[in-house]
């Protein structure tokens, strides 16, 4: 354990020996006050008062002491009150100390518990959305997340980077809804995506792997392997045996959960392969200018195939140099409309010009920050980003 700051400390000293002022103030008005006036029984709340400030059990022992010493015959005030009243005041203060010795006991373990069950969350939340290496198969990695929801740190928006033997391969994503349901579905996607990175060499594959993954723990297995296209764009059903071609299937037999998702991979040989999936595409930077990284087309998200069997949304493969002093940022709708539905998306290109030449940490802690001022300080959407640079 760390030291304790001064002002915890000077709190802590206040809220121990806060019962021992209350009974000296009452026995001080006891004495100032008519002799007809009895303030005795407002000792009773000494017990109380400490239970209230520290839940400590000694301190609402020594709450306890006060008032009975307060009571004791020859004390200012209990000359004129008689033994009844003595005695009935003796009786409430002695229920209020147990009362508090309860409840302090099970304040004390309530908060030993609360404390195992955030310390345990965490780490599951660093598990499943774990932090980046600052250099990860020779370029520069930055990342930032957060949650709409209080209290956690991990959301619908994920992200991942892994170095595989086919270059580095990055992940970000953006499950529909948010709270449990979508750190459920983001769990299931990261998983399948910390896999399929090193056993797939064509990235169509891997998300390939990724909507099947998804449509099982939706329940819905066989058209996900039915309606998610190969590297050579078929679509295919997939048995223990055989392949066949699959029936078509209705928007009914499918749950509403779906995910946009970018896969990007660094290749060894300096190229950027890059699959989107109803996902906005990354930003690259180049020589100070930002363009966009888009193919001719844009797939459809993923758990969203089955909606549509007659329709073409599988998702092309796009190619484009990834050359030294380049950058590129991954990011989810939850960074560009930070502002609500009423204000101006977040100018990411502009912000991105500007510190073009900045380290990656610096550039999302820049743009972290707008979107924190933007919000005011209620943020209503997860958000999730993800810069590579090649130094």
């Amino acid at each position: 354990m760390g030291a304790r700051r001064p002002a915890d400390a000077g709190r802590a000293v206040l809220l121990f020996v806060l019962p021992g002022i209350w009974v000296a103030v009452v026995l001080v008005l006891q004495i100032l006050l008519p002799a007809r006036i009895q303030l005795a029984p407002l000792l009773a709340a000494a017990p109380a008062i400490a239970c209230a400030g520290t839940g400590r059990r000694q301190c609402v022992w020594m709450a306890g002491l006060c008032a009975f010493v307060a009571l004791l015959p020859g004390t200012p005030g209990n000359g004129s009150g008689g033994e009844v009243q003595r005695i009935g005041t003796f009786a409430a203060i002695l229920s209020v100390v147990a009362t508090s010795y309860v409840i302090a006991v099970r304040r004390q373990r309530t908060l030993g518990e609360l404390t195992q069950v955030r310390a345990v969350a965490e780490v599951a939340q660093r598990v499943l959305l774990r932090p980046p290496r600052p250099e990860i198969g020779g370029v520069l990695v930055a990342a930032r997340s957060a949650s709409a929801s209080a209290g956690a740190s991990v959301g619908g928006d994920f992200y991942d980077i892994v170095d595989t033997p086919y270059g580095v391969r990055a992940i970000i994503g953006d499950v529909r809804g948010s709270g449990l349901g979508a750190v459920e579905v983001a769990a299931v996607l990261l998983g399948s995506f910390r896999e399929a990175a090193y056993d797939e060499p064509d990235l169509r594959d891997l998300v390939r792997r990724l909507e099947i993954s998804l449509r099982r723990y939706l329940g819905d297995a066989d058209a996900a392997a039915a309606h998610v296209p190969l590297a050579d764009g078929a679509r295919l059903w997939e048995t223990s045996n055989s392949l066949a071609v699959a029936p078509p299937r209705t928007a009914v037999d499918v749950r509403e959960e779906f995910a946009s998702v970018a896969v990007v991979s660094i290749r060894p040989d300096g190229w950027l392969e890059h699959v989107t999936c109803g996902h906005a595409p990354p930003l690259m930077v180049r020589c100070g200018a930002v363009s966009t990284v888009q193919g001719q087309s844009v797939g459809l998200p993923l758990g969203l195939s089955t909606l549509a069997p007659g329709v073409d949304g599988r998702a092309r493969l796009v190619v484009t140099p990834f050359d030294s002093g380049d950058s590129l940022l991954l990011y989810t709708d939850g960074v560009t409309d930070s502002g609500g539905p009423d204000a101006e998306p977040l100018p990411l290109a502009a912000f991105l010009e500007d510190l073009a030449d900045a380290a990656p940490d610096y550039v999302l802690s820049a743009i972290e920050a707008e979107v924190t001022v933007r919000a005011r300080g209620a943020r209503a959407r997860d958000l999730a980003m993800l810069l590579v640079h090649r130094p």
